[in-house]
């Protein structure tokens, strides 16, 4: 079985992608990632390759959803995968790949998902709600993305690890 990976890149160093691009190995690895956000972008990996002509991304716009079909089609028509698993560039395996790889050789799945139902988690729905049911920097956008910060509290912040 042809597994290859996918992955969906924009705002991630590209000292992060290369090292689970190496961590693949010797997978096949298929990188679709936004230049417009990150010109000067490099992944020097032997498994690794560009999808041409990559759709810009960001939050609340459609070219995130076009990127996903842009690199999954790309994956099934270029690259003849039998199993696709797309992964975001902080996806660092914490077991061997071997072990995924004989997994899905004997799943008797055509496909795999974990979802989310925003309705059902007050955490997901405040997280991502404004940017999953508003446009992008629209009055609902802003009133919903200032709700989660009161949710979260004001002092709450992401870091980057």
């Amino acid at each position: 079985m042809k597994l290859v990976f996918g992955i969906m890149s924009a705002v991630h160093s590209a000292a992060t992608v290369n090292q689970l691009v190496e961590a693949l190995a010797p997978h096949r690895v298929v990188i679709h990632h936004d230049f417009h956000q990150q010109p000067e972008f490099v992944v020097d990996q032997p498994n690794a390759v560009f999808v041409p002509e990559p759709k810009r991304t960001g939050w609340a716009i459609w070219g995130f959803s076009e990127g996903i079909f842009h690199l999954l089609r790309y994956c099934v028509e270029q690259e003849g995968c039998d199993y696709f698993q797309i992964l975001s560039p902080t996806c660092l395996p914490i077991r061997p790949v071997s072990e995924f790889h004989e997994a899905m050789t004997k799943s008797p799945a055509d496909a795999h998902a974990d979802m989310l139902d925003m309705s059902q988690d007050d955490d997901a729905l405040m997280n991502f709600g404004y940017r999953a049911f508003a446009a992008n920097e629209s009055p609902l956008f802003r009133v919903l993305k200032r709700c989660s910060l009161h949710y979260y509290g004001y002092e709450w912040t992401s870091r980057k690890v």
